[in-house]
């Protein structure tokens, strides 16, 4: 057997049910995100034997590997701040309202899939992609062949591996 590297995007946080943006604020997860991430682990733990699990320090992330962890019973948690969704600075926190009113040129980016136009505190998209290629490539050496790891993430990160 190959080494499996399965990707999996955290459950639904307080902020997505909320309509927020989030980047790198720190929103648990819902009641509807744990309910998701427990019938995910509940899965997982029938068709894969998981090894390890990686997954960011954001506390959605986390919260979506403790389900997985508590189904699979042994398996390790390993933190990475590099598999952190990307920052994007001032657009954390608002709704996709508030960006179209505060931030409109990043609304068309967004609408019109044109390169982001720079927002304060927003890591560009040569930042992210590195710190991205840098926490896959520790993932891919810390897991052993003939084993399967979890990354538990975020939609944006996810994308980026």
């Amino acid at each position: 057997m190959k080494r499996q590297l399965l990707l999996v995007r955290r459950a639904q946080s307080q902020a997505n049910s909320e309509g927020r943006i989030q980047g790198w604020i720190d929103s648990p997860l819902s009641e509807y995100g744990h309910f998701q991430a427990a019938r995910l682990a509940a899965r997982l733990a029938t068709e894969f034997e998981i090894n390890k699990i990686f997954t960011s320090p954001l506390i959605r992330a986390e919260e979506t590997a403790a389900h997985i962890a508590e189904a699979v019973d042994s398996a390790p948690i390993l933190c990475d701040e590099r598999l952190k969704e990307r920052n994007l600075g001032a657009l954390a926190g608002l709704t996709k309202q508030e960006v179209r009113e505060q931030f409109p040129e990043m609304e068309r980016a967004w609408t019109n899939n044109l390169p982001r136009p720079p927002i304060k505190g927003m890591e560009n998209d040569a930042e992210f992609a590195l710190r991205v290629q840098l926490a896959t490539d520790a993932v891919l050496r810390d897991t052993e062949s003939d084993t399967t790891a979890i990354v538990v993430s975020h939609g944006g990160t996810l994308d980026q591996i």
